[in-house]
Formats: structure tokens, C-alpha cells, sequence
């Protein structure tokens, strides 16, 4: 029922991705870490939504993605607010959420994904963009490894034309691009 109104899911999820930040961005210590656990939380309990409703039906949520823009932007604005992020980092940020738009739009052009799928990679790509290109890379590029098996396995069975949800591969690489950053393999 509360997946007819996408709103309330949103708000309630992001409610709670931004009272656990709160906590996480208030403690002392290796701040960088914290940011990144905190926009690794906020990926996880939205992209339990977006998974969901992507694998359903095909399509992920509008309201999801200026949900996670904005706790995104308020994670990296406190980041800089504590000065454990640099304006430099939070630029790289706005600059790969352009690099990641571009890129999949013109997936888009091609054919290769859908308008949602567009928007939500760019949209991923404030969570790690923080923290360097490897996670920027491994965030867009660990997508399309994560889903090969299942692209193979759908190419083999002849079920092309059915489509592949898109979306919980773009989710599950962010997180393996925040995991990176929290064990600092990069």
C-alpha cells in the first residue's frame, strides 16, 4: 500500500537515512569514513526501494531521486562544513554527476538504457564522487560487471527482449564503491 504513494516511502526512508547521518556526521574521529558511511546507509535503504520497485516493474522511482540528491549534497555539505571534505572534493563530486549524466545519456541515445536508469547513475555518482575517481570508476563501471552474469544468462536464453532491470546493479556497484572507500582500497 505505501508503495502507491512513492512520497511517503521516499520521506520515510529518507527520514531515517538522515537521522543515522546525523548521528554518524556528529561523532569525532576519521570524518572522510563517516561521510562515506553515511552515503553508504542512505544508498542501502533507498536501493532496497529502488531495487524493488525496478525488478516489479521496470521502472525506478521518481521520488527516489531527489531524495538521494539532496542526502547526498547535505552529507558532502557537512563533510565540508567539518572540514573533513574540501570544496575540491565536493566539486569532483558535481563533477562526476555531469561525467556519469553525460555518459548514460548517451546510453540512452544508443539504446542501451532507460531515461531512469540515466538519472539515477548520475545521481550515484554524488555519493562517491567525494572520495576520488577509483570509487567514481568502480561505482559506474562495477555495475556492468555485477550485472554480466545476468546479461549472459538472458543473451543465452534468447530472453533479450524482456529488458534487465538496471537499477539494482547501479545501486549494489555504488555500494561496492562505498564499501572501497570504508576499507580504503582506494
Amino acid at each position: 500500500r505505501a508503495l502507491r504513494r512513492p512520497w511517503l516511502v521516499s520521506v520515510s526512508l529518507a527520514a531515517a537515512g538522515a537521522l543515522v547521518s546525523l548521528v554518524l556526521l556528529t561523532r569525532p574521529g576519521s570524518g572522510q569514513l563517516w561521510v562515506a558511511l553515511s552515503n553508504l546507509i542512505i544508498t542501502a535503504l533507498l536501493g532496497v526501494w529502488i531495487t524493488y520497485s525496478d525488478i516489479r516493474t521496470r521502472l525506478i522511482p521518481n521520488a527516489a531521486i531527489p531524495t538521494l540528491a539532496v542526502l547526498y549534497i547535505a552529507t558532502l555539505l557537512a563533510g565540508v562544513a567539518y572540514g573533513w571534505l574540501s570544496g575540491a572534493d565536493v566539486l569532483r563530486a558535481a563533477a562526476a554527476f555531469a561525467i556519469v549524466g553525460v555518459a548514460y545519456a548517451l546510453l540512452f541515445i544508443a539504446g542501451g538504457t532507460s531515461p531512469g536508469d540515466v538519472k539515477l547513475a548520475a545521481t550515484l555518482a554524488l555519493a562517491v564522487g567525494g572520495f576520488g575517481w577509483p570509487a567514481v570508476i568502480i561505482g559506474a563501471l562495477g555495475s556492468y560487471l555485477l550485472a554480466l552474469p545476468e546479461a549472459v544468462i538472458r543473451w543465452a536464453s534468447k530472453a533479450r527482449q524482456a529488458g534487465m532491470p538496471f537499477g539494482p546493479y547501479l545501486v549494489a556497484g555504488t555500494l561496492l564503491a562505498l564499501v572501497g572507500v570504508l576499507l580504503q582500497w582506494w
